[in-house]
């Protein structure tokens, strides 16, 4: 039983890890002036797929701009 806890936690970091890419090659892209129809027609996503990681991106960034919890290296 153990095993197979620590197998499901194995494969939730590794689908954490390929989504979080996802989402950084979907904003790199954004920032570097692609259209959401560009990206998604370049990713195999559709565009609301695209919307919706530049909208979470985007509060995300928001949120800490305003709580000032940014922090540069």
């Amino acid at each position: 039983m153990c095993n197979a806890l620590e197998e499901l936690k194995r494969e939730g970091m590794r689908e954490g890890i390929s989504e979080g890419m996802l989402q950084g090659k979907i904003i790199g892209r954004y920032e570097d002036g692609m259209s959401p129809e560009e990206i998604a027609r370049k990713m195999g996503l559709t565009v609301q797929q695209i919307e919706e990681v530049l909208a979470k991106n985007k509060c995300s960034a928001q949120c800490e701009i305003a709580t000032g919890s940014h922090q540069e290296d």
